[in-house]
């Protein structure tokens, strides 16, 4: 019993796939914030590895 037919499958594949082109069109507009910002609501003191790198 199939669930979903190719054509179904292969037209949703290409929709998700605008949507993400789309996601990713929008990020890029936006400013990046630092890479070391990244940890700084993960970790109280950063550990030692990452302040090295």
């Amino acid at each position: 019993m199939d669930l979903i037919t190719e054509d179904e499958f292969l037209n949703r594949g290409k929709k998700y796939r605008a949507e993400v082109l789309d996601c990713l069109k929008t990020s890029a507009k936006h400013k990046r914030a630092p890479i070391i910002d990244m940890f700084n609501d993960v970790y109280d003191d950063m550990p030692w590895h990452l302040r090295e790198q």
